[in-house]
């Protein structure tokens, strides 16, 4: 076949482009040392990251998820939605890991990681473990910790083949589970065994441990953040001590943390993820989310979100954030909801700020 001049130029066009796209992906194969992501690579494309939430078997019904996802994508503009995914033990000192009444149903989540996918979003799962007799999920305490390690892996690598499967760029294989993370040898099995299955970016949400010194937080615990894509951490800490603050006191109140977040950066030198961040539209939000003062305020909410902006978006050491949440029915939150939940309040267009 003769090639033209003109065919030719158009081949080596075509040639580079796909050089440069190549080049720019993340490395996702291979063993965990393959990994690693460059801070200033990847990450420029800052991950604006948003929850996508429902709960139990029949989770994600229609026709609510479908226009819920379009007004999250009008009034947020987020790249990344996360799934929150749930898998239960019977109480704190159970060694099973199991499927409950509040695990979305397969064919559910399924439909809904398709219908992310056709808005052009990607997709993070985040895979939670809570023992069903209310017990903090960070306080667990199996009899058998080879066995609970065992059925939590089948969790783990259950949805990393669905992951895998569905074209899921990232999973969150576990969150605020304190008391496990010290066991390094069993986490580092956990992700080597879902790295043999799965492709794509993995994380873990380590708790703010705001009630602990500097140096003993969960963050500090885990020793395997090599083993990782990114560090995570779920980003509830305490900005203030008291009702209605202004902006500037709570950018403050995130610098006081900024410094430790960073030098912990360092040491490991992953980028990170505010894996999890959210503010109940109630005064007193920025106190933490067990303080209740019964006060609906969206202008609290919206401030604690725009001082997390001010003082993270341009550094470059942290990849993105996910902010909890945005729920699947459309007409949920709204004027009077006390809750995290991002749906039909202010606080929304903070979000459209930040990440267009």
């Amino acid at each position: 076949m003769k090639l033209t001049k003109d065919g030719i130029n158009a081949f080596l066009a075509f040639a580079v482009i796909s050089l440069m796209l190549i080049s720019s992906w993340p490395s996702t194969s291979g063993t965990s040392g393959d990994h690693s992501i460059s801070i200033t690579g990847y990450i420029s494309t800052w991950i604006a990251g948003v929850f996508f939430t429902s709960w139990g078997t029949n989770a994600y019904s229609e026709p609510k998820t479908t226009e819920s996802l379009q007004l999250l994508k009008e009034q947020a503009n987020p790249s990344w939605l996360s799934i929150p995914i749930v898998w239960e033990m019977p109480n704190r000192t159970s060694n099973l890991v199991e499927r409950s009444n509040a695990t979305v149903s397969d064919e559910r989540l399924i439909q809904v990681i398709q219908k992310i996918k056709l808005l052009g979003l990607k997709i993070k799962l985040h895979l939670l473990c809570d023992p069903q007799d209310g017990v903090w999920r960070a306080q667990i305490e199996p009899s058998n910790w080879t066995e609970w390690f065992d059925n939590y892996r089948k969790f783990v690598n259950y949805y990393a083949r669905i992951a895998e499967e569905y074209g899921v760029q990232m999973i969150s294989i576990g969150a605020e589970l304190r008391s496990t993370v010290t066991h390094e040898n069993e986490w580092r099995d956990t992700i080597n065994q879902t790295r043999g299955i799965y492709h794509g970016l993995l994380t873990y949400g380590a708790n703010h441990d705001s009630s602990y010194k500097p140096g003993e937080r969960e963050w500090d615990l885990v020793k395997w953040w090599d083993a990782l894509d990114y560090a995570g951490i779920d980003g509830y800490f305490e900005l203030t001590n008291k009702t209605s603050p202004t902006i500037d006191e709570l950018v403050a109140g995130w610098e006081k943390y900024r410094g430790e977040i960073q030098a912990w950066q360092a040491i490991h030198g992953k980028p990170v993820i505010m894996d999890e961040i959210g503010y109940k539209s109630e005064e007193g939000g920025s106190i933490g989310l067990m303080y209740k003062s019964g006060i609906y305020s969206s202008e609290e909410q919206s401030n604690c979100m725009e001082a997390f902006f001010r003082v993270f978006r341009h550094e470059e050491w942290v990849a993105g954030v996910f902010c909890w949440g945005w729920s699947y029915d459309p007409n949920s939150g709204g004027a009077g909801d006390l809750t995290i939940l991002l749906n039909n309040k202010p606080a929304v267009q903070i979000l459209k700020n930040w990440f267009s």
